[in-house]
């Protein structure tokens, strides 16, 4: 009888390790599907053509979508204005990011850029 809880419980613990460690990789585990608009900005981004993702990234970031999200479109974004070589525009979406950010840890992460 022991046993078999050892077991059940054990079993519990690696599930919920496995849980924790995938969070975010499968859909049924917690992971919000990616909307089309910031897939085609991702493919903007992937061929190169950064005006067009800077474009997509700033349309997304227009309206509300979790932060995971929010944090990608905005750091892609301050990241194609700099590939672009535009520097004040870069320093403008690092700023607009920390703001976005603020009082959270990812403010931090994005003063990095400035």
């Amino acid at each position: 009888m022991l046993r078999v809880l050892a077991i059940r419980v054990l079993a519990a613990l690696f599930f919920l390790l496995v849980t924790f460690m995938t969070a975010g990789s499968n859909p049924l585990l917690g992971e919000e599907a990616v909307p089309p608009e910031l897939a085609a900005a991702n493919k903007f981004w992937d061929e190169q053509n950064f005006k067009e993702a800077q474009e997509a990234y700033a349309k997304f970031l227009e309206s509300i979508h979790p932060p995971e999200q929010l944090w990608h479109a905005s750091s892609r974004l301050a990241m194609a204005h700099l590939r672009m070589q535009e520097y004040d525009e870069a320093v403008k979406a690092a700023e607009e990011t920390a703001k976005r950010f603020s009082g959270t840890l990812r403010e931090a992460r994005a003063c990095r850029f400035l």
